[in-house]
């Protein structure tokens, strides 16, 4: 094979790599996080088992401390987001009754012109 046939095969590949991420892009970002978090966490599985863990046990481990995180940032974040919404929702008529005003000033300059 020629280098322009291999050259010509491999610009038609990579045509053709980037027309399948593009038509995939919005279902894509699942596994890449995916395979991210696979790629970074197997160090730590690796290291579980060296310390005698089988590796479901290990795996497992990492599974229940990654929950346990998720619950911890929910227990965290849930009561802030209660308390800003609940603040929001009082303030709203404020806000709403201002902004009319502003709009109500700059409409009739706009409609002048």
């Amino acid at each position: 094979m020629t280098f322009q046939k291999q050259a010509g095969f491999w610009v038609a590949a990579l045509l053709a790599l980037i027309l399948v991420l593009w038509l995939f892009q919005t279902i894509l970002l699942p596994f890449i996080a995916g395979f991210v978090l696979a790629y970074f966490l197997d160090p730590v599985a690796d290291r579980l088992e060296k310390l005698g863990l089988p590796r479901i046990a290990a795996t497992a481990i990492i599974l229940l401390f990654a929950i346990l995180l998720v619950v911890l940032a929910a227990i965290m974040v849930i009561p802030v987001v209660v308390d800003q919404s609940a603040k929001l929702a009082a303030e709203m008529p404020t806000l709403v009754h201002a902004l009319v005003e502003k709009f109500n000033a700059w409409a009739p300059q706009q409609l002048k012109d």
